[in-house]
């Protein structure tokens, strides 16, 4: 409870002022972690490569892809990333809705919805794979805009999320946004926004801690400083 106590001391000015708040997707609100690990597996088999744990994961996992891909010991002359991108997500595809809502996600957004807190998913998923998968979790009424990639690579989210601020006018300092990765933070810092970064996703609570974000454990923690406002 200390800890808890001590995330929420740091957070309560920055939630107070709060309006609107960017989610992130994959890891973030959707406990999916083991799925790219286990699709992951399949590939690294096939090449005789070092199988991965989700700790190991969690270590490696980086934006751009490339260079995770990189890491696990791919060999972009042998397959191309983008033959390499087409066959994960053909793996993907077939089991995409598998993973569930971490606990509490859902009754968050419709707790920050009932207060008039507006909410936008942006995501480095391919847009029409986020809209199936936003309505197949049932969370789509509770946010403004649900925003993905053009494409299958996963490449960034920094112009997408200016792109919004421009179209929207929102008020960056009355903004969070909520994710699990370092590229989250970065979005965030690109827009001058404030950043929640929840270390049960895709990277380490160490490698989260090497930002300027506040770092929770889970949406438990989160939920539990939103419902002390």
């Amino acid at each position: 409870m200390m800890q808890v106590y001590i995330h929420l001391k740091n957070l309560r000015s920055l939630q107070i002022k709060t309006n609107h708040i960017i989610w992130d997707f994959n890891g973030t609100l959707v406990n999916d972690t083991w799925l790219f690990v286990d699709i992951m597996n399949e590939f690294l088999d096939m090449r005789d490569l070092e199988p991965i744990d989700i700790n190991k994961y969690r270590e490696l996992f980086d934006f751009p892809i490339e260079g995770y891909y990189e890491k696990l010991g791919f060999d972009f002359t042998k397959d191309s990333f983008d033959s390499l991108g087409k066959q994960f997500i053909s793996k993907y595809l077939e089991r995409m809705f598998e993973p569930e809502l971490y606990n509490g996600a859902l009754s968050m957004l419709m707790d920050l919805n009932s207060k008039g807190i507006t909410q936008t998913i942006l995501s480095a998923s391919e847009n029409g794979i986020l809209n199936k998968l936003v309505e197949y979790y049932g969370i789509s009424s509770y946010c403004d805009y649900i925003v993905g990639m053009d494409n299958f690579y996963a490449r960034g989210k920094i112009d997408m999320a200016k792109d919004l601020i421009k179209k929207e006018g929102y008020n960056v300092d009355s903004m969070i946004v909520i994710g699990d990765t370092l590229h989250d933070y970065n979005v965030a810092q690109s827009i001058g926004s404030g950043c929640v970064l929840l270390a049960h996703g895709h990277f380490t609570r160490d490698r989260l801690s090497d930002s300027n974000a506040v770092v929770l454990d889970s949406l438990s923690e989160l939920g539990i400083y939103i419902n002390s406002i």
